[in-house]
């Protein structure tokens, strides 16, 4: 039921429904059949994903889920449904706010049907991905635009292509940081998702990032390349970290061949545990919410591997997930009127 004349739309990537076999296949089929994850023909497309990706990953993947799932769900869906009824109650005289996932359920459809019959006067869209990608942001901006546009609602958009510099988000970022006590720590890890160097690529019109010298400088010629904000996010992190002497590093994760952004995080966790580190404080700033990608492969399979090479001390950072300081961000990004200047 319509309350406010603005709704607030958020969106996160997804997740199966079920851990079972049958259910890991639907959400890999649907996630990997966009044509921003893997860039080129779709016949090749399709002949990848059906028979190379998923005959040989759903399987484990499958695994993964099983050991993570948590109160009939992903620990995905059940921390976004938690932060939905957090920010509903939050900002219930402010804006009406809905959930959809990229890929999987809750999907866009009952959004879609609920702006349509409220006839809202502006909609605020806002994927959770910090940094800007093609693959994250890119995906779900044309995908909610393609909606609406089929369902002929002409309502006018607001939104970020990323917010990871946002003064307020860096702020938040630190200080949870700091609740971890980094200098206790050999080593503070910033590990962000990985993305096809095909990606980065095309997103700077064919050069790379030594073109644009993207590891050290951030500015309008590279704004929207995901492997700068990803060094720039952590340079602002670690400037509010003043007090903080630990040696910090970057790295990316769930690579799936060589030919994705680098240094790998098992990569760099193995050698810096073969040169001596013993404890590592590690943390995934592309994720706001905690995922089979945070809960398992960090802390789960990395961990293992960090211990077997000799490392003591593992610590994973939890993500924002559904947390009143998270749910405050949101809040004043509303009040500060940020989307409606664009």
């Amino acid at each position: 039921m319509k309350k406010n004349k603005t709704a607030l739309v958020i969106s996160n990537i997804g997740s199966p429904d079920s851990p079972e076999l049958k259910y890991v296949k639907i959400y890999l089929k649907e996630f990997l059949s966009d044509p921003s994850m893997i860039i080129g023909p779709s016949i090749l497309r399709w002949t990848i994903v059906n028979f190379i990706i998923i005959p040989f990953r759903a399987k484990k993947v499958t695994e993964k889920y099983k050991t993570i799932w948590q109160n009939n769900n992903s620990p995905l869906i059940n921390y976004s449904q938690n932060l939905l009824e957090k920010l509903k109650l939050k900002l219930e005289r402010k804006v009406d706010v809905y959930l959809f996932m990229r890929y999987g359920n809750p999907s866009i459809k009952n959004v879609i049907e609920e702006i349509k019959n409220n006839q809202y006067e502006k909609i605020v869209f806002m994927p959770l991905y910090p940094q800007y990608a093609e693959s994250t942001t890119g995906s779900s901006l044309k995908y909610f635009f393609e909606e609406l546009k089929k369902a002929k609602i002409s309502t006018p958009v607001f939104f970020e292509n990323y917010f990871f510099n946002n003064v307020e988000f860096v702020n938040l970022y630190a200080k949870m940081l700091l609740l971890y006590n980094p200098n206790e720590y050999d080593l503070i890890l910033f590990s962000f998702h990985g993305l096809p160097l095909s990606h980065i690529k095309k997103n700077h019109n064919g050069k790379d990032c030594k073109d644009f010298d993207c590891l050290n400088t951030y500015n309008k010629k590279n704004e929207l390349c995901y492997v700068a904000s990803c060094y720039e996010m952590t340079r602002l992190i670690m400037a509010e970290l003043k007090d903080i002497n630990t040696k910090y590093d970057v790295s990316f994760q769930s690579s799936m061949t060589n030919k994705w952004t680098s240094p790998f995080t098992e990569e760099t966790i193995i050698s810096y545990a073969d040169k001596g580190v013993k404890k590592i404080l590690i943390t995934c700033p592309s994720f706001v919410t905690d995922c089979i990608e945070t809960i398992h492969e960090i802390n789960i399979e990395y961990k293992k591997k960090f211990f077997k090479h000799g490392g003591t001390k593992f610590t994973l950072v939890e993500s924002l997930n559904d947390s009143n300081e998270w749910v405050e961000f949101i809040e004043k990004k509303i009040d500060s009127n940020i989307f409606f200047n664009n």
